[in-house]
């Protein structure tokens, strides 16, 4: 299974999780609503009435707009700058029509599909027609919108609002306001609920995509090291976000399984520098012509090289759980230079960064994690101390860690002791394990729970 058949399941899986941040199968409303139990009240009655009746409204002025919009769709390859003008026009009238009718339960989906609409718009405006600014006013109102499911929307828009303001306006401080404002709104529970893992990709947005993007703003050092199988786990997000953009560019690419296209390559490499890019053309790498000129695209539009390494890791595990997979016979050799295989070693040894797909076995059991986790705090080493928690507690810590000095590292290391077996009666299971620890405080020891769970084949704490 290579890099083709890669695209293919990434664009099934991204519709079965509704996690794309554009496309056009947008929510539908019911077709009717449910009638009120036998016996309902005259007042229920009443008001399923009244909002039967809003919703026939919303339809009836909607319905035109929608059949309009859809109509438009091919202006987005043929004519892009014609369909961005009629479309936004649209748009302001669904938004309209919502407004008008706030209490109607279909306004809800009107402006789901306003949101959807103007992410399409704003991308359009950035990667196709240049328009950073435009883009800008367009993830602003996406921003500025309120829907229960709105929060993937205002993640995306923020994301993008802040690498216009770091590649294409080079404002460093509105670059990092606007990371903080996707980080607050991957805190949001409502955006996670579909996810099989909402603790391990938010984990990866705010202290992997956007807090090293941050830290890269602060500093100007790039991410260098290690990324590790729940790095690589956690970067689904970003690949369906390319998957995403693939189908809004070249959508016949992306549903295809046939080679990929180096003019489509090539166009994606004159984009902006975005992390979209980055995921959309790793999705294809093996088209490339050659991995000089791949690594160079990366560096250029991923200078902080997490991301990348972390798409590259994606691939890379796909690649070696597909030769496992195959007959003996026909299984490639682990050595053969396939592009992927290129791209990896040459991105490697040039930004001083390793790719691991296997599970790290310095975590193999929730006691070899906590020696691990010691071990990091006294000497120092802030990312593999975080790496053995996961959740809330990681983000967290994070912050907690990034702002102490190696001296206090040390004597937080000292305030732990050694695992201790579970009480009694503890639920612990093949993926959750729970232990007790003593922490020297001022005021005397204090006992307290660890519990560790199994992700990506590695102990982590989930909390303590």
């Amino acid at each position: 299974m290579g890099a083709i058949s890669l695209r293919m399941s990434i664009c099934i899986t991204a519709i079965w999780l509704s996690l794309l941040p554009l496309g056009d199968a947008f929510a539908q409303a019911p077709a009717s609503l449910p009638r009120p139990a036998t016996g309902a009240t005259q007042s229920n009655n009443g008001s399923w009435a009244q909002n039967a009746a809003a919703n026939q409204a919303v339809d009836k002025e909607a319905g035109p707009l929608r059949r309009e919009l859809a109509s438009l769709t091919p202006l987005r390859q043929t004519d892009p700058k014609r369909y961005v003008e009629q479309a936004v026009k649209i748009v302001e009238a669904l938004e309209a029509v919502a407004d008008q009718h706030k209490d109607a339960s279909y306004s809800s989906g009107v402006r789901s599909e306003v949101l959807r609409e103007r992410s399409i718009i704003a991308l359009l405006q950035r990667f196709v027609l240049r328009q950073p600014r435009k883009a800008i006013g367009t993830n602003e109102k996406i921003l500025a919108t309120q829907t229960p499911q709105g929060e993937i929307d205002a993640l995306n828009a923020a994301l993008q609002i802040a690498e216009i303001y770091r590649n294409e306006l080079g404002n460093k401080d509105k670059a990092i306001e606007y990371y903080q404002k996707a980080r607050d709104a991957a805190d949001h529970e409502n955006w996670r609920a579909g996810l099989r893992d909402p603790d391990g990709i938010a984990t990866w947005i705010k202290g992997g995509l956007i807090d090293k993007e941050i830290d890269y703003l602060t500093s100007g050092r790039p991410f260098s090291g290690a990324v590790t199988r729940r790095d690589v786990d956690g970067a689904g997000f970003a690949l369906l976000s390319g998957m995403g953009f693939l189908m809004l560019i070249a959508p016949s690419l992306a549903g295809s399984v046939a080679p990929a296209d180096p003019t489509v390559l090539a166009k994606l490499q004159r984009m902006p520098a975005s992390y979209l890019t980055v995921m959309a053309t790793i999705l294809d790498i093996n088209g490339a012509t050659d991995a000089v000129t791949t690594v160079a695209f990366l560096k250029r539009s991923d200078p902080v090289h997490y991301v990348s390494a972390c798409a590259l890791g994606v691939l890379a595990a796909n690649e070696n759980q597909g030769r496992g997979q195959e007959a003996q016979g026909g299984a490639q050799r682990r050595d053969e230079p396939t592009m992927l295989r290129q791209v990896i070693a040459q991105f490697g040894k040039a930004n001083n960064i390793a790719v691991h797909t296997q599970p790290d076995l310095r975590r193999a059991t929730p006691q070899a994690t906590w020696e691990l986790f010691i071990a990091s705090l006294k000497s120092g080493d802030r990312d593999t101390a975080l790496a053995c928690f996961t959740g809330p507690l990681r983000a967290s810590l994070n912050e907690l860690f990034r702002k102490s000095s190696n001296a206090e590292l040390r004597n937080m290391a000292n305030e732990f002791g050694h695992l201790q077996p579970p009480a009694a009666g503890a639920s612990n299971s093949d993926e959750i394990q729970e232990f007790g620890i003593t922490r020297k405080r001022p005021q005397g020891d204090q006992a307290a729970l660890v519990e560790f769970v199994l992700a990506s084949g590695e102990w982590v704490v989930q909390s303590m």
